[in-house]
C-alpha cells in the first residue's frame, strides 16, 4: 500500500511541474487507444502498481489536457492539488449524502458553502440550496421548481393535468441544456421560445415583452425567464434587473443560470456584473469554472424552501429518516458524491481573497490577449466581461469552415496552445478563455507567436 501511494505522490508532483512540457492534444490515435483497451485482461486482475505503471501514458498521451497553461479552449478548470486531496478524501470516506443522519458533517460543510455564496448573492439568510451534479442538473431543478410554483397539480397529475401550456423564455445563447431539460421534463422544445438578442448578445428586453404578450393572447401560460449570467460561447450577461422587472409585473419565476459567473462572485469585479442576481428566485452556478476545483461541482439556489421540498419529497420508508432536512427529499439526485468537500478544501486552503484575485488574474490575461491581438492586425466582434476573446482576421474571415479547420489544426498541432472554433450568427470565429490558474502571459505570447506563423504560411 505505501508504494503506490508514494507512486501517486510522485505522479502528481510530476503532473503539476511538466505541465507546460506536456503536449496538449492527444499524441495517440484514437485506434491506438481502442487497441491497447481490448488487449488488456479485465478477468483475471493484476498488481496496481503495474497498472498505475501501464496506464499513465495512456493518460498523458491520449486526452487534451485541460490543465496546461497554453489551454485557452473550453471553460475546464487546473485542478488545485488542495482540491485534488479533497475529491480523494471524498472517495475515501464515501459519505452517504442522500440521509442526513448518515453524513452530518458533510452535510453541514455543503450547507456551510451554500450559506457562504448566499451571502455574497444579498439573499436572505433563510433561504436554501444545495450542490448538484453540475450547471445542467441545477438548471433542471430550477424549472422543476418553477413547474411546482405554478402548477401544483403537476406533482400529482403531470403535463397532462394543467389546464394551459406552459411556455418559459431564454435567450438565443442560453445554455443548451434547456432544450434537453424541455424534453425531459415532457413539456417539448416547443414550450422554450428563444429570445432574439441584443447589438451586445444579450436578451433583448422588448422582443421578451412582445412575446410573453403574444403568448398570453393564444392561450399559452408563461411561467418561466431565465436569465443568463455568462453565456457558453462569449461570456454575455442579460439585463436581470430588467429581468426582474418584468417577472415580477407577469408574475413569472426568474431564474438565472450563472453556470460561468456565479462562482466567481467572490470577487468584486465579478460581482459587479451580477448586479440583479439578488432579485432571481432561483439561481445556478458552477464551482468548478473559476474556483480550480475538479469537475463536476454545481450549485442551486433557490429562495423557496418549501417549493423545492414539495418539488422532490418522497416516501422511502427504508431511508433512516422522512424529513426535509435530508438532501434525498430536496433534490434530484438521491445517493451522490460529497460534492462540497473538494470546494471546501480549495476554500480553506487558499482562501476566497486570494481565490478572487486568481479570477482577476485570468481576467486580465484575458484583456492581454485581446490588446495583443488587436495590436497585431486581428480583428474582435465581440467584447465580454468574463475572460473570453473571440477574434478572426482578414486573411482567414472568408475562409470555409473546412478552411478554418484545416488552419486550426495546423496551429493547435504545436502542442503548446489550444483554443477552439465558434459559430456565431452563422460565421466561424475563433475562441480563447483563459481558464487555467497557470496561465501567464509568455503562455499568451506562444499563442501570438503560433497565430503569426500560421498566418505567416498562408498565400498573399
Amino acid at each position: 500500500m505505501e508504494s503506490i501511494f508514494s507512486k501517486l505522490q510522485t505522479v502528481t508532483e510530476n503532473y503539476y511541474s511538466g505541465l507546460s512540457k506536456l503536449s496538449i492534444v492527444p499524441k495517440r490515435t484514437v485506434a491506438e487507444i481502442k487497441n491497447y483497451l481490448e488487449s488488456k485482461d479485465l478477468v483475471h486482475g493484476e498488481n496496481i502498481e503495474n497498472t498505475l505503471e501501464d496506464i499513465l501514458p495512456w493518460l498523458q498521451e491520449g486526452n487534451i489536457h485541460v490543465p496546461h497553461p497554453g489551454y485557452f479552449g473550453l471553460f475546464n478548470p487546473a485542478t488545485s492539488f488542495s482540491a485534488v486531496v479533497g475529491d480523494y478524501l471524498t472517495a475515501l470516506f464515501n459519505p452517504q449524502m442522500a440521509a442526513y443522519s448518515h453524513a452530518q458533517f458533510s452535510n453541514e460543510v455543503e450547507k456551510l458553502l451554500i450559506q457562504f455564496y448566499i451571502e455574497k448573492m444579498n439573499w436572505p439568510s433563510h433561504t436554501t440550496g444545495h450542490f448538484t451534479s453540475g450547471g445542467s442538473d441545477a438548471n433542471f431543478t430550477g424549472v422543476l421548481c418553477a413547474l411546482t410554483h405554478h402548477f401544483p397539480e403537476y406533482l400529482t397529475e403531470g403535463l397532462i393535468g394543467l389546464k394551459a401550456k406552459p411556455r418559459f423564455y431564454v435567450s438565443m445563447l442560453a445554455h443548451n441544456s434547456f432544450d434537453k431539460i424541455a424534453k425531459n421534463a415532457g413539456l417539448g422544445t416547443s414550450a422554450v421560445f428563444k429570445i432574439p438578442l441584443n447589438e451586445d448578445f444579450s436578451l433583448n428586453i422588448s422582443a421578451l415583452k412582445n412575446q410573453i404578450k403574444i403568448d398570453r393572447d393564444h392561450g399559452y401560460y408563461p411561467f418561466l425567464i431565465v436569465g443568463t449570467a455568462g453565456s457558453t460561447p462569449i461570456g454575455s450577461i442579460d439585463p436581470l434587473m430588467e429581468l426582474s422587472e418584468i417577472a415580477k409585473k407577469e408574475e413569472m419565476w426568474l431564474h438565472v443560470d450563472a453556470a460561468w459567473a456565479g462562482g466567481a462572485i467572490i470577487s468584486p469585479v465579478i460581482a459587479n456584473q451580477l448586479q440583479g442576481i439578488e432579485l432571481a428566485d432561483s439561481v445556478t452556478a458552477d464551482a468548478h469554472k473559476w474556483l480550480s476545483v475538479p469537475m463536476g461541482a454545481g450549485m442551486f439556489f433557490c429562495k423557496y424552501a418549501e417549493t423545492v421540498y414539495k418539488t422532490f419529497q418522497t416516501e422511502a420508508h427504508y431511508m433512516p429518516s422522512q424529513n426535509n432536512n435530508d438532501p434525498y427529499q430536496n433534490s434530484l439526485l438521491w445517493s451522490r458524491r460529497f460534492i462540497g468537500l473538494k470546494v471546501y478544501m480549495a476554500f480553506r486552503v487558499k482562501g476566497a481573497s486570494n481565490m478572487a484575485e486568481d479570477i482577476e488574474k485570468q481576467l486580465y490575461l484575458a484583456d492581454y490577449l485581446t490588446k495583443g491581438l488587436l495590436k497585431r492586425g486581428w480583428k474582435l466582434p465581440v467584447n465580454s466581461a468574463l475572460g473570453v476573446v473571440v477574434f478572426t482576421h482578414e486573411k482567414i474571415e472568408r475562409f470555409s469552415s473546412d478552411e478554418l479547420a484545416a488552419f486550426h489544426k495546423r496551429i493547435i498541432d504545436h502542442g503548446n496552445t489550444w483554443f477552439s472554433i465558434l459559430k456565431l450568427k452563422e460565421k466561424d470565429y475563433f475562441r480563447a478563455c483563459i481558464t487555467s490558474i497557470h496561465t501567464e502571459e509568455q503562455h499568451i505570447n506562444q499563442l501570438f507567436i503560433n497565430l503569426e506563423e500560421g498566418l505567416k504560411q498562408l498565400p498573399d
